[in-house]
């Protein structure tokens, strides 16, 4: 939990240290009213497992939180990581998710504008190689009036590489 007006930094190494393991994580953020976070997450893994990662974003009024993912695990690494972010009055949620892994890759991003002037700016970029595999979704809910939303996904692919990308706005007619 981010405090009141708070700034802070926060930078996390995902790393499973087992081969032929499954490791379930859940990440919560809860930011109090007026605080401002800088999330890195980083998936650096070399080795043969899956890691499900499901990060839970709570933004009170006035907070703000720029979230960066770097992606870049081995072949035989699958990762799959999904973030669900609710929004309040002027909060903003930037997340920008940059996937260089060799293995498969499942990114789906899901953001809730609950409040008037909240916004979400969504991005990804990956960079595929042989015959790996991304599969990105974000789904975006507004759900008051005068709120922003911005989802942009972009790649490379190379070989035998495959990609998906599914992008969902819904638009509450109180919006």
């Amino acid at each position: 939990q981010i405090k009141k007006n708070r700034h802070v930094k926060i930078k996390i190494t995902n790393i499973v240290s087992e081969n032929c393991s499954t490791v379930f994580q859940r990440n919560f953020f809860i930011c109090d009213e007026g605080a401002k976070v800088e999330l890195v997450e980083e998936y650096e893994n070399k080795n043969n497992a899956i890691n499900n990662v499901y990060n839970i974003i709570n933004l009170d009024s006035d907070s703000d939180l720029s979230h960066n993912v770097i992606q870049d695990n081995n072949l035989n690494h699958d990762l799959i990581l999904s973030t669900f972010t609710t929004c309040q009055k002027n909060a903003f949620y930037k997340q920008r998710v940059y996937n260089f892994s060799d293995g498969y890759v499942r990114n789906f991003h899901f953001s809730d504008l609950n409040q008037t002037k909240s916004e979400v700016d969504l991005q990804g970029f990956f960079f595929l190689r042989e015959s790996n595999t991304s599969n990105n979704k974000t789904f975006v809910s507004h759900l008051a009036e005068n709120c922003r939303s911005n989802q942009v996904y972009k790649g490379i692919l190379n070989d035998k590489s495959k990609a998906t990308y599914f992008s969902n706005t819904y638009v509450d007619s109180i919006a």
